[in-house]
């Protein structure tokens, strides 16, 4: 992880956080996939404030269609 933090400041690449927080500052919603979650046994308190409840593929797929979202993951 810290090299990956290196990488990005030597190359002037902004940070993981300022861009999470630039998302959600422009209204991103953050919906964890509940199976990564349990299959990695990660609890909702784990996950940053920011987080909503965790949902499955088929709720994040109809919350994308109905926003007219595109993703790039």
């Amino acid at each position: 992880r810290w090299m990956f933090k290196k990488m990005m400041k030597d190359h002037k690449v902004t940070s993981l956080e300022e861009l999470r927080q630039m998302a959600i500052d422009l209204g991103v919603r953050l919906m964890p996939c509940l199976t990564s979650m349990e299959v990695m046994e990660i609890k909702q308190e784990d996950l940053i404030p920011e987080a909503e409840e965790p949902c499955g593929v088929a709720t994040m797929l109809e919350q994308a269609f109905q926003s007219g979202a595109t993703f790039f993951i």
